[in-house]
């Protein structure tokens, strides 16, 4: 077996990455694939928390059967994206008779910038009409 791969003794090989074709024909050298994939997964993880809170909001005190039946993710993800949150509270101790219970706490309204950051964490990006009819 041979290596045919010409190695710069200095800088040694280039990571694999994304080639991409500019407007006026010429390549353009894009992300590596590291970082692609790094992004994919901060985009999909993203997503997910998005999902989830949608989720709590719309079931306050759903236990994480409730959580993992309608969201078809894996109990140890779902545990892992909850550590995340910090607007999200637990009620009860965890044990049988007495599960956790999850549930989105209240944003603050003292002040605007509180309000807004609060209706973009809770409702995401749901039209303002369905925000306003939710608050009637």
């Amino acid at each position: 077996m041979s290596d045919q791969t010409e190695r710069d003794e200095e800088h040694g090989e280039i990571d694999e990455r994304v080639m991409s074709r500019n407007l006026d024909g010429t390549l353009a050298l894009g992300p590596t694939f590291r970082e692609l994939a790094k992004e994919t997964k901060e985009v999909k993880t993203e997503a997910d928390l998005r999902r989830l809170r949608e989720f709590i909001v719309a079931t306050p005190g759903c236990e994480t059967s409730d959580l993992t039946s309608g969201l078809a993710m894996s109990k140890k993800y779902i545990l892992q994206l909850l550590e995340r949150m910090e607007d999200v509270e637990k009620k009860g101790k965890g044990v049988k008779n007495d599960p956790l219970k999850y549930y989105v706490r209240p944003f603050d309204y003292g002040e605007p910038q509180g309000a807004v950051q609060g209706l973009i964490n809770n409702f995401g990006n749901r039209p303002l009409a369905w925000i306003i009819h939710r608050f009637r």
